[in-house]
């Protein structure tokens, strides 16, 4: 697989929006980040799918208090726990061993192109 591919394949949709697999330290499950808007108030409709379009299991949700509270942009995120992905070989770096305007490619599914011949976007650009 090309570094392109494996982003990809860590790719997820989440209900009308995005999100990205990401391995626990444990066998036990594995977690998607997305934002906090995808998540339909009622939590048992969430649905995710795999860039597969494979289902994925929701485990359970942690949403920040403030975002429930007032929709702040400053909180719109979420952590899914979801059933343990094992394909998933992700490598660590901190964000501060990148250097100055480093080159970044950040990947999605945005549900304007979900239908299209080429539903995952790569975006580039610079730390």
């Amino acid at each position: 697989m090309t570094v392109s591919e494996i982003m990809q394949s860590y790719c997820v949709k989440v209900n009308g929006g995005s999100g990205v697999l990401v391995n626990a330290m444990t066998r036990d499950y594995s977690y998607v980040l997305t934002a906090a808007h995808v998540i339909p108030e009622k939590q048992g409709d969430i649905v995710v799918y795999d860039y597969q379009d494979e289902p994925l299991g929701v485990l359970s949700v942690l949403i920040p208090q403030e975002w429930r509270e007032s929709k702040s942009e400053r909180y719109d995120f979420a952590i899914l726990k979801v059933d343990y992905q094992e394909r998933l070989s992700q490598k660590c770096l901190s964000a501060s061993d990148l250097s100055d305007r480093a080159p970044l490619t950040l990947v999605g599914f945005p549900e304007t192109e979900r239908n299209s011949a080429d539903p995952i976007k790569e975006y580039t650009g610079h730390k």
